[in-house]
């Protein structure tokens, strides 16, 4: 029974952690595909076009466009470095949590075991 809800619990605690990861994921491709659309409608055209790629400035502006890409990239790849971090202390601390609950418990059951064969009198001792 308790290893049943352990097992449950271990699993809800997986789950919860996966959703967050794919959110933040999500989150990330999300931002990254409104730039794009962004920067595609507001693509200088025709005769501004033109004068972008002679003069230089297009280039320019694709290569502040690429610095801020890869910096926003970094910062999500530090962000989900921490995000694991994070998430391995808490499933180490949930499974000491887990580990604590099943001790406790053994120690509740060889108490009431002691309890109850000492109902000869000689030692009435509770399990708390």
């Amino acid at each position: 029974m308790l290893a049943d809800r352990q097992r449950h619990d271990r699993h809800q605690h997986s789950e919860r952690q996966k959703a967050d990861r794919s959110e933040f994921r999500h989150r990330f491709l999300q931002e990254s595909r409104r730039i794009k659309i962004e920067r595609a409608a507001n693509r200088p055209k025709g005769l501004a076009e033109f004068l972008g790629r002679i003069t230089g400035v297009a280039l320019i502006t694709q290569k502040v466009q690429q610095f801020r890409d890869a910096t926003r990239y970094r910062a999500f790849l530090a962000e989900k470095k921490e995000m694991a971090e994070r998430q391995q202390r808490e499933t180490a601390a949930f499974e000491r949590k887990l580990a604590l609950e099943t001790l406790t418990m053994q120690r509740r059951l060889r108490g009431a075991g002691n309890w109850l064969s000492s109902a000869n009198g000689s030692r009435w001792t509770f399990p708390y």
